[in-house]
């Protein structure tokens, strides 16, 4: 006589329990996603596989993976920025111009990338000067700048570029990956380690979490927006310049919808648009390498048992390890020398 299958509970329970956790990851879920897509594309297509088609999708998502790279860290700060795509598109027509005006193909090039830093530089004045939020301010100047560059080209197509630009994308390769994909790598890549090992980017996440705070810290906020804008501009005339290479045109079209499928994938793979609190993890510090944010543990171990103490009760730190909040009745410390201020 066959015994029943008995089920521990426990057991199920503790599978279940780590499958759930294994779901809540945001990266794991997409992953599978593409497994599975990939999976069922190769079953109804003998060419997915193949290593053409591979470098087809490496070109045509090499634009914008260029553009996307640097935006990241400007949506971890809380900006973002709407006028990627006319910028790629406008940017491109003034390179195409000069290219068909007999202008050197390096200085078509530089030209090219200085508008599109010029347009960053003029996104930046929109949001820091005139106070205008970022999603509004860059998606006027997106709408302005694609009627410029219709304007430029007459809502035409330039055409009948020199064959050394066009070689750029058609013809240069490293060891048979095309210069798209080489740019692409190497722009994510360094923006990574940017944002990981270099104070000044990395103090986009404080930024991110409370602007004000961070001015008052000693970060340079308008700096940071200023050069971060002239980043995604400059990235994004390259993309278009690079898009012009490849397909040996520009388009009135040039550009159109990048700025939704740049900022689409960014968010779903995992950058926020609302601004995130970093305390109590962390408070900012300066150093001789600039601000940067510290645990605040690592801030009460550096004081003096008696400083300490009395930071801790008049609430200097934003929060205390259990997460309570100050007192109602917060007075201001200026500095480490003890003397105190009444609110």
């Amino acid at each position: 006589m066959k015994q029943p299958i008995r089920y521990d509970r426990k057991q199920e329970s503790g599978i279940r329990h780590i499958l759930k956790k294994i779901f809540a990851i945001r990266e794991i879920v997409i992953l599978l996603l593409v497994l599975v897509l990939g999976v069922f594309m190769a079953l109804n297509s003998r060419q997915f596989l193949t290593t053409a088609n591979f470098k087809t999708i490496g070109n045509y998502m090499a634009n914008d993976m260029i553009i996307g790279a640097f935006l990241t860290i400007s949506l971890i700060a809380g900006n973002t920025d709407f006028s990627v795509g006319s910028n790629m598109g406008c940017s491109a027509f003034v390179c195409g111009l000069l290219l068909n005006a007999g202008l050197p193909v390096w200085v078509c090039i530089l030209v090219g990338l200085c508008v599109g830093v010029a347009i960053g530089a003029l996104n930046a004045f929109c949001i820091v000067q005139l106070k205008v939020v970022p999603m509004i301010a860059t998606m006027g100047t997106w709408m302005a700048f694609k009627g410029a560059g219709l304007m430029i080209i007459n809502s035409s197509t330039l055409s009948n570029f020199p064959a050394s630009f066009k070689a750029i994308v058609q013809d240069w390769n490293l060891f048979g990956v095309s210069t798209l994909i080489v740019v692409m790598l190497i722009v994510a890549v360094v923006a990574a380690l940017l944002l990981k090992y270099v104070s000044f980017f990395h103090q986009a996440y404080f930024i991110g979490s409370n602007p004000e705070s961070a001015r008052l810290s000693g970060i340079n906020v308008t700096k940071f927006v200023y050069v971060l804008y002239m980043i995604i501009g400059f990235f994004a005339a390259l993309a278009g310049i690079l898009a012009t290479s490849r397909y040996g045109s520009a388009p009135a079209s040039l550009g159109q919808g990048v700025e939704f499928r740049v900022i689409s994938a960014l968010l779903i793979g995992g950058v926020s648009l609302r601004r995130r609190r970093l305390y109590p993890r962390y408070v900012p510090r300066h150093s001789a390498d600039g601000p940067h944010l510290e645990c605040p543990d690592a801030v009460r171990n550096r004081l003096e048992p008696a400083e300490r103490a009395d930071r801790q009760h008049h609430g200097h730190l934003c929060r205390d390890r259990r997460g309570k909040p100050p007192p109602p009745k917060v007075t201001d410390v200026s500095g480490l020398n003890g003397r105190k201020k009444e609110a």
